[in-house]
C-alpha cells in the first residue's frame, strides 16, 4: 500500500519491517534533530492515510498557522484593537423641547472626551449637529459637555429632543472648518489593548509494547521535486516507524486536538510533588465569548441575518469567507433550508440522480452558500459534536447530542484568516523509550533498562489554541424551550 504526497515531498509506504531498520534511520531521529519535523511528517502520514480528520489541527498546522515560542517562555502576548464604539448620552441638559430653534445653541452631555471643536456628529443619520468653534468643551460630573448647533439653515428646525435623553448614541461624521481656522478634527480611534496567555502544562502518554508486536511499520521518504515536471528527482532521506508507534502519536494527536477544542481554562489544579496544574481556554470556550444567539428553527433567513450582524461594517462583502463547523444534524438542518429556500426552482435531473439500469441514484446536499453582494460560507462537519454522549449531554428536542446541532462560525476574511492559530512551544515536544529484550527497532544487544520482553514509550507536549479575535467569531445553539 502506497501514499504519496509529493506537494509535501514526502512519499509515505506501508511494508513488513526488514533488516537494517536500526535507530540511526528511525523516525524518532527527527524528533531529536527538528521536532517540528517530526511533527510535520506524523501530521502528513495522517493525512495521506485519511485518517479521522482533527479540525483543530486542520484549522492550525493544516493552514500554516503555528506559533512556536522559544527561549524559557511560555507566555505570549498581542495588540487586541477595541473596535470604536458611539458616545453615549448619560443626562440630558435640555428643558425645552425645541433644542436649536433659531439657530440657538444647545448643550449635550456625553461619556467620552471623543469628539472635536467643528466636528459633525449625528445620532440617526437623519439630523445632524456641530460642535460648536466657540465654547470648549468641558469636564462634568464624569462625563463630557459640549455645545452644540443644528445643520441647518432653516431658523424653524429644531432638534428632535428625544435624541438628548440618556442612552442615545453619537458618532462622528466629519469635520467642517472656516477659512483661517486653527482647528482640526483629532483622529477617532478607541485604541488597543494588550493581551496576555500562556502554554498549559504537560499532555503525557505511555504505551507498552510486547516482543509479539506487529512487524508492519511505515517508511517515510523524503524526495526533491524537479519544479517542472513536478515529479520526484532523487531521494533527500528515509524513515521508518512501526505501526504500533504509528497508533501511539495517533492517540497522543487526538488527545491534543481534543485539548485544543474542549480546553477549559484553570490555574489551581492538584499536581504531583506539590506543583499545581494549569489548564488552557479551549476553542469552544473562546467562542463562548464570541457572540453567541440561540434558534429554534434554522433557515437560511436566520443565517443571513445572523452574519449580517457579524460582518457588517468591518468587513467588505466580497470578502467575506466563513467557515461553519457542525454536527451530523447541524448539516442535515442547514441542507433542509437551502432545499426549502430552492423550492421554487425546477432541480436539473443530472444534479441529483446518478447512475442508470437497476443501479439508480438519487440525492443532493447542500454545503456552500454564496452570500449576496460576494463571499462564501463553507459547512464542514466536526466530528466531535457527534460523539457518544451522556443522557445530559442529549437534546430533549431531537434526541441526539446537543452539540451535534450547534453551529461554531470562524471569520477567515482578510486580515481574519490569521485568526487561529496552534501555539506550542520549540522544546516542548519530548519522548524516550524504556528499552527490555524488545526495542522499537532491531536490537542485537546493548544496554537494557528492564529485564521484560517488551519495551515502553512515554511522551510528553504541551500546546494550546490562539484566538486573536473572538469577536470575528460565533456560535448558533439550538434552543431546548
Amino acid at each position: 500500500m502506497q501514499y504519496t504526497n509529493t506537494s509535501n515531498k514526502l512519499i509515505i509506504r506501508e511494508s513488513q519491517r526488514m533488516s537494517g531498520m536500526i535507530d540511526t534511520n528511525h523516525l524518532s531521529r527527527f524528533a531529536a534533530e527538528d521536532p517540528q519535523l517530526f511533527e510535520d511528517a506524523l501530521y502528513m502520514a495522517f493525512t495521506s492515510m485519511q485518517l479521522p480528520s482533527n479540525p483543530m489541527r486542520e484549522l492550525t498546522e493544516g493552514r500554516g498557522k503555528v506559533k512556536i515560542l522559544d527561549g524559557n517562555t511560555d507566555t505570549w502576548k498581542w495588540q487586541q484593537a477595541i473596535r470604536p464604539r458611539p458616545a453615549v448620552v448619560l443626562q440630558n441638559l435640555e428643558t425645552t423641547t425645541t433644542p436649536g430653534l433659531g439657530n440657538s445653541y444647545f448643550r449635550i452631555k456625553l461619556d467620552q472626551d471623543w469628539f472635536s471643536q467643528g466636528e459633525i456628529i449625528t445620532s440617526n443619520k437623519e439630523q445632524f449637529i456641530r460642535i460648536s468653534q466657540q465654547a470648549i468643551p468641558y469636564q462634568e460630573s464624569g462625563g463630557w459637555v459640549y455645545t452644540v448647533e443644528l445643520v441647518t439653515d432653516s431658523p424653524s428646525d429644531f432638534y428632535d429632543p428625544n435624541l438628548l435623553i440618556a442612552g442615545s448614541e453619537y458618532v462622528a461624521v466629519n469635520g467642517l472648518y472656516s477659512e483661517q481656522s486653527s482647528q482640526a478634527t483629532n483622529l477617532h480611534f478607541s485604541g488597543n489593548i494588550e493581551l496576555q496567555a500562556s502554554l498549559p502544562d504537560m499532555l503525557r502518554l505511555q504505551h507498552k509494547v510486547t516482543g509479539y508486536v506487529d512487524d508492519r511499520v511505515l517508511t517515510f521518504s523524503q524526495v526533491e521535486i524537479d519544479n517542472e515536471t513536478g515529479k520526484p528527482i532523487r531521494l533527500v532521506d528515509k524513515k521508518w516507524i512501526s505501526r504500533a508507534e504509528i497508533l501511539f502519536w495517533m492517540e497522543m494527536d487526538r488527545q491534543k486536538d481534543d485539548f485544543m477544542f474542549y480546553g477549559r481554562g484553570a490555574s489551581g489544579l492538584d499536581g504531583e510533588k506539590g506543583y499545581k496544574t494549569r489548564s488552557h481556554y479551549g476553542f469552544k470556550q473562546q467562542l463562548e465569548w464570541g457572540n453567541v444567539e440561540k434558534y429554534s428553527n434554522f433557515s437560511e433567513k436566520l443565517l443571513k441575518e445572523y452574519l449580517m450582524d457579524l460582518f457588517i461594517g468591518r468587513v467588505a462583502p466580497e470578502n467575506r469567507n466563513v467557515t461553519l463547523l457542525t454536527g451530523e444534524y447541524g448539516m442535515m438542518l442547514f441542507d433542509e433550508a437551502f432545499k426549502r429556500s430552492t423550492g421554487q426552482f425546477i432541480m436539473p435531473a443530472d444534479k441529483v440522480i446518478s447512475g442508470s439500469g437497476m443501479d439508480m441514484g438519487y440525492g443532493y446536499q447542500f454545503k456552500r452558500y454564496n452570500l449576496v453582494n460576494g463571499g462564501v460560507v463553507t459547512l464542514k462537519r466536526l466530528p466531535y459534536a457527534d460523539v457518544n454522549v451522556t443522557n445530559t449531554m442529549r437534546s430533549a428536542k431531537t434526541g441526539i447530542p446537543k452539540e451535534s446541532a450547534t453551529f461554531y462560525i470562524l471569520d477567515l476574511s482578510g486580515e481574519n484568516q490569521d485568526n487561529i492559530w496552534m501555539v506550542k512551544h520549540k522544546q516542548s515536544l519530548k519522548y524516550g523509550y524504556k528499552i527490555g529484550t524488545s526495542a522499537p527497532w532491531e536490537l542485537k544487544g546493548g544496554i537494557i533498562s528492564d529485564l521484560e520482553d517488551a519495551y515502553t514509550l512515554v511522551a510528553r507536549d504541551r500546546c494550546g489554541i490562539f484566538i486573536r479575535d473572538v469577536s470575528a467569531t460565533g456560535k448558533l445553539v439550538l434552543s431546548e424551550n
